[in-house]
């Protein structure tokens, strides 16, 4: 069923080569990008799986100039922010559906906070920015792999051509280490990494 919803979606793509690219994409990846989602979510994983496919249709062109390893880590990355989005809108609509019983049908939503405490929020993250740019780009890029793309340190590897997991996770370990180290020299007056 599902498949047949994927040929029916990609029909709309003219070209009929982009067409059985993102088919055959689909079959050979498939169980693996639901269990990508099944680690996020395991309500709805197959349409997490189906719209993070979908999203694709504009980048046929960028995956087929991708090596199988890269175009796979790509679409794990994609499953994988698909389905933290899935998850993020449930829980922010579970968090915004009051239940129907007792005070809670007139209470007020928590305060965002102190107008203050947003501004100092606001600093330390333009801070930590400064210091995630100050890196050399192998360190800024293992942490954006990490953090920003949510790779495991395996995935890291394979894309990086670390030579292992435990390699990268030495690399993360570094980098997060200049960060802190930067940090700390910007607040005490001191030049940074």
């Amino acid at each position: 069923m599902l498949r047949e919803k994927m040929l029916f979606a990609i029909s709309g793509i003219e070209r009929s080569d982009d067409r059985m690219f993102l088919d055959e994409i689909y079959r050979t990846n498939y169980s693996m990008l639901l269990q990508v989602a099944c680690t996020v979510t395991s309500i709805c994983a197959e349409d997490v799986v189906m719209n993070a496919m979908l999203s694709l249709f504009s980048l046929v062109p960028r995956l087929r100039l991708m090596e199988e390893r890269e175009r796979v880590a790509y679409l794990r990355a994609t499953v994988r922010n698909a389905a933290y989005k899935y998850y993020n809108a449930q829980k922010r609509q579970n968090q915004t559906e009051l239940p129907l019983d007792g005070d809670h049908l007139f209470s007020l939503p928590a305060d965002r906070g102190d107008p203050a405490e947003l501004l100092i929020e606001d600093e330390e993250y333009r801070e930590v920015r400064a210091a995630i740019g100050a890196l050399p780009e192998s360190d800024r890029r293992v942490l954006y792999l990490k953090y920003a793309v949510r790779l495991t340190a395996e995935e890291i590897a394979t894309e990086t051509g670390a030579p292992s997991a435990a390699a990268v996770q030495v690399r993360i370990s570094r980098a997060r280490r200049k960060v802190l180290d930067w940090l700390q020299a910007s607040q005490g007056g001191g030049d940074g990494v």
